[in-house]
């Protein structure tokens, strides 16, 4: 399996209660004037490579999007059809998991993984200046 490049920031999954007929209206700014689409739920609500960790080994690039997203939707999912079904009786589990997916929105959309991203790399180089800087105080004999 190669690894997924459309990376939802608002899951498809999540997407598909709204559509009808298996479209959603999507509606987009270009170029001053709006543009509405017919577009299926997999087709919107994503960036391409938008959790993709740079300079790391290619088996590990796509590891965020592969492994934790996944495991943070496919809960939702789940959850999400109990919630749908009426059962009132949600494992805590379940519920640990739709919890998990609401707080993911805040952080998984294209500005908030911008500002992270330049956060996590200002710490990394400040911290590597630092490193560098007091590297014959901190060494051990």
């Amino acid at each position: 399996m190669s690894d997924p490049s459309r990376h939802h920031y608002i899951p498809a999954f999540y997407l598909r209660q709204w559509a009808t007929n298996g479209f959603l209206c999507e509606m987009r700014k270009i170029r001053g004037k709006i543009v509405v689409h017919s577009k299926s739920p997999d087709g919107t609500g994503w960036k391409k490579d938008l959790y993709k960790v740079e300079g790391v080994a290619p088996e590990f690039t796509q590891h965020f999007e592969r492994v934790f997203m996944h495991m943070v939707d496919s809960g939702a999912a789940k959850a999400m059809r109990s919630f749908i079904g009426g059962n009132i009786d949600v494992p805590v589990t379940d519920r640990d998991a739709w919890i998990r997916f609401l707080l993911s929105l805040l952080f998984r959309n294209p500005e908030a993984v911008a500002e992270i991203t330049g956060q996590v790399l200002t710490l990394y180089r400040e911290s590597v200046q630092r490193l560098r800087e007091n590297y014959d105080e901190l060494r051990p004999p």
